[in-house]
């Protein structure tokens, strides 16, 4: 796949997002998350955000959470307690499927550790940290997410990892875009209730896009995550 049919795959999904936003006001909101009793779960490698993109991305997914009274993921460091994020943008993902008890292979991470790794010190050779940007916050009837624009390095990082895993770890699949997911919701909300969902995403907070040149990107990690109808953890890998 080049850099360009990613780019026009990536803005058709995120065209496709924003074209039915109305619609998801008129119908209402659904779930489309993992049955009670059972687990979205997977490997993933992924990178960090710097403190302003996680801060806005945190603050955000909380209200959104607050104006759906609880019935949206949080993917923020919120309210204090934790002690890292969720946020995060996907590069790659491997065996990820529903199930009903999720068994962790240690020997999965320490490849995908590696994987990343080596791909990371080929990458910064020749090229500085990837930068990522986002313009605002769009959604559809089953989640919000971050847009990403202005961003640099990502396919190219993408590209290496996925290239490094073969023969190692035949299941890897590539991310469809650099967007952030703020938060998914838990259940169907009929169109009458959502008031507030509604004067939030019509007064979003200007400036979330950042464009002083920082790095939007903090690190490349590796980890697994567990998605439920009730929360999302993204666990990091630690050798």
């Amino acid at each position: 796949m080049s850099e360009d049919h990613f780019l026009a795959n990536e803005k058709r999904i995120l065209n496709d997002i924003k074209s039915r936003e109305k619609k998801a006001l008129e119908t209402g909101l659904v779930s489309k998350l993992p049955k009670d009793g059972e687990v979205q779960s997977g490997y993933i490698i992924y990178l960090t955000h710097d403190d302003i993109i996680e801060h806005r991305v945190s603050e955000f997914s909380l209200n959104l959470s607050k104006a759906l009274d609880g019935n949206s993921i949080l993917y923020g460091s919120f309210c204090g307690y934790r002690n890292s994020s969720n946020i995060h943008t996907t590069i790659a993902t491997c065996n990820k499927k529903n199930v009903s008890s999720f068994k962790l292979d240690r020997n999965i991470l320490y490849k995908l550790s590696n994987i990343a790794e080596k791909s990371i010190n080929s990458f910064l050779k020749t090229d500085k940290c990837p930068i990522l940007n986002y313009s605002q916050f769009i959604y559809n009837d089953e989640k919000v997410i971050a847009e990403p624009e202005n961003s640099s390095g990502f396919f190219k990082l993408m590209e290496m990892i996925i290239k490094e895993s073969r023969g190692k770890i035949n299941s890897l699949k590539s991310t469809w875009g650099k967007h952030i997911t703020v938060g998914r919701f838990t259940k169907n909300t009929p169109s009458e209730e959502l008031e507030k969902f509604k004067e939030l995403m019509k007064n979003q907070p200007e400036n979330f896009c950042i464009n002083d040149g920082r790095e939007g990107v903090v690190s490349l990690n590796t980890g697994y995550f567990l998605l439920s109808n009730k929360n999302f953890e993204l666990i990091p890998y630690s050798a």
